[in-house]
């Protein structure tokens, strides 16, 4: 994994839910630790820091159900952008 984009996420999902010292294998809903509703700040987020376009079918809980789950997306989403644009 690459350090910088897990710690990324990692300090976005620690300011989102004030919850220190999470590991990327953390289930984040069953924990309580995130709710339905943060799932748009999430969107959100991801979309507008790593310039990811996510659909309805990346919205799950494989994916936004932990911080390693998040970071495969966004370096998968990223992947695909890069190949679309030609890079």
């Amino acid at each position: 994994m690459s350090n910088t984009l897990l710690a990324e996420i990692t300090a976005y999902i620690v300011k989102l839910t004030g919850e220190e010292g999470l590991e990327p294998s953390d289930h984040l809903f069953e924990s309580g630790l995130l709710t339905s509703l943060d799932v748009l700040d999430m969107i959100s987020h991801l979309e507008n820091t790593y310039g990811v376009e996510l659909t309805d079918e990346d919205v799950d809980i494989q994916q936004f159900g932990t911080i390693a789950g998040l970071y495969e997306l966004v370096n998968q989403k990223s992947g695909e952008r890069q190949r679309n644009v030609g890079v």
